[in-house]
């Protein structure tokens, strides 16, 4: 990530009412299919405690866009607007209302003419922001995502480039979670789609020695360049679907090499980057191979990983901790190039 110095960030603050939002909305103007925090949506019991908060004339807090050529995009505030979206068309009733009890089970059309005037002609504060790159809406919308559940830095770029790249990696993320090789945990979802991007950005591409990209980038140049779209096929969705489910497999076998005394093993995210990486120059011969064949080739691979962790300490926090720093990225760069170059006598 670049210095926020370096990034031009500038903003406009401006208060539309919120007939004037749902208008832009309507156009196209104003784009919401943000989506970092999948399942994150309001019930009808915190939307109308919102709805009873605007027709009280409170503030709402402050709404951020970051504005494009030809449209913006709301990356803050999204389930507060499909809240009041929602509710001015008719798709829910009030209900819970501690302060404006007179008004609970009604629908927007159920109001009085002066009670939707009021609600349509809030204020709601929007901040427009602007810079001149999509690095630095990825820094905007993670300091603005500050409360309550923390996002990664690869969440926030999946959310901020919905489109058909990013509902492919659904598609084989759900695959594998109905395959149940994967325990559907928090986030889960979020965790897969980013290493099956990651496969696909290294069917396309080696890693670079000297500078080795970090994930943010990877995730940025799958989700916005064009050729990856080529990919998206149903032979893909097996392939990139066992391939990632292979990758833990090999995490939890390192994990057992190097710690046999924890008896259960834990998930290592950097164990699996590296796989993905090697995994991704096999492709389609892993899904040909039956369990036994497959492990001739996958149990060389997991012995030089931990061979290498085992080498010196410096390795071993490669892996283990300040592991997004850039010496560590190199290091697990230079152990997954060589796990590569192994293949060879492998296979």
């Amino acid at each position: 990530m670049a210095n926020l110095s370096d990034l031009n960030i500038g903003f406009e603050a401006s208060d539309e009412a919120v007939s004037s939002l749902i208008m832009r909305y309507d156009e196209g103007d104003l784009v919401v299919e943000v989506d970092c925090q999948r399942g994150d949506v309001w019930d009808t019991k915190r939307s109308s405690k919102l709805i009873e908060s605007v027709c009280l004339g409170l503030p709402l807090p402050i709404f951020y866009t970051f504005e494009r050529e030809d449209q913006s995009e709301l990356i803050d505030g999204k389930q507060r607007f499909l809240s009041i979206l929602k509710f001015v068309n008719n798709e829910y009733k009030l209900r819970n209302l501690k302060a404006l009890k007179h008004l609970n089970g009604k629908y927007f059309k159920d109001l009085t003419r002066s009670e939707q005037k009021q609600i349509k002609s809030h204020k709601l504060h929007v901040y427009s922001t602007h810079a001149d790159s999509d690095e630095a809406k990825y820094e905007i919308f993670e300091r603005l995502n500050t409360g309550g559940t923390t996002l990664k830095a690869q969440e926030i770029i999946l959310g901020l480039n919905e489109g058909t790249v990013s509902e492919f990696a659904k598609t084989v993320s759900q695959r594998i979670i109905d395959n149940r090789q994967e325990r559907l945990a928090s986030n889960k979802h979020k965790q897969l789609d980013a290493k099956v991007l990651q496969l696909m950005f290294f069917t396309e591409n080696e890693l670079d020695s000297a500078n080795v990209t970090s994930n943010k980038r990877i995730l940025h140049d799958v989700l916005t360049a064009p050729n990856f779209e080529d990919k998206l096929t149903q032979d893909y969705v097996d392939e990139a679907s066992n391939l990632v489910s292979l990758t833990k497999e090999s995490s939890y076998k390192v994990s057992e090499m190097l710690w046999p005394e924890r008896g259960t093993q834990t998930e290592n995210h950097s164990f699996r980057e590296v796989f993905i990486y090697v995994f991704s120059k096999i492709g389609i011969l892993a899904n040909t191979l039956s369990k036994a064949e497959w492990r001739v080739i996958a149990d060389p691979l997991e012995r030089k990983l931990a061979d290498f962790i085992k080498e010196d300490e410096e390795n071993l926090l490669a892996f283990t901790y300040s592991t997004s720093r850039l010496p560590a990225r190199k290091l697990r760069g230079q152990i997954a190039r060589e796990l590569v170059s192994s293949l060879d006598s492998i296979i």
